[in-house]
């Protein structure tokens, strides 16, 4: 009874820790403006491109996808399928936050 929840937890702990690897080796290069702090920018510094965004999003946005649908259609695994979810989010979220914060908030010394 507990295996599949279990299993859940460790599928997603790795997926998630994927996925954020991926987006981050997949994410186009930003241009160097972004490797000075926030503070030390101009105003008129162009934001991040949309192909950065949708890469950092497409990991998450298929994966839920894909739980909902197998939750909603699968009776017996929706406490594996929520333990699957809650740990993807759980490695997925710090990763993609750490990463994106450094590429756009700069992270060189002044």
């Amino acid at each position: 009874m507990f295996v599949g929840p279990f299993l859940g937890v460790i599928v997603g702990s790795v997926l998630g820790v994927f996925s954020a690897w991926w987006a981050l080796r997949s994410a186009p290069e930003l241009l160097p403006i972004f490797a000075v702090p926030v503070k030390d920018r101009g105003s008129g510094a162009p934001g991040p491109p949309v192909a950065y965004w949708l890469t950092w999003a497409s990991p998450p946005v298929v994966f839920y996808c894909l739980c909902g649908l197998t939750w909603w259609r699968w009776r017996r695994a929706r406490w594996s399928v929520v333990s699957l979810a809650v740990a993807f989010a759980l490695c997925f979220t710090p990763l993609a936050l750490l990463w994106i914060s450094l590429d756009i908030g700069g992270f060189s010394p002044n």
